[in-house]
């Protein structure tokens, strides 16, 4: 006998005091959350991927410095992952060179 696979259906509901009652309003706060959730990816990627919390750094000038080099590093980082996510199909060299 075949293992009956139950399925559960998510709802959500998004509490907001921005936008309208409408379709259109709805679409606009998604699309916020939407960019939100790509910052907060982004932050995701400044601290995991450059490891900026590990520094020890105790001078404001070079802690500037380092963070201008990992938010570079961070957003590319974050800007391919995002890519790949959207576009799987894309050639790397598209992208990147030889």
């Amino acid at each position: 006998m075949a293992a009956r696979r139950l399925q559960k259906v998510l709802g959500w509901l998004l509490l907001t005091t921005g936008g309208s009652a409408d379709a259109a309003g709805a679409e606009e706060v998604v699309r916020y959350y939407e960019l939100r959730w790509r910052i907060e990816r982004f932050f995701h990627a400044l601290k995991t991927g450059t490891r900026m919390e590990d520094r020890k750094l105790d001078r404001a000038d070079v802690l500037r410095k380092c963070l201008a080099f990992d938010a570079i590093t961070a957003f590319r980082v974050w800007g391919l992952a995002l890519l790949a996510r959207e576009k799987p199909a894309d050639a790397a060299g598209a992208v990147l060179e030889a």
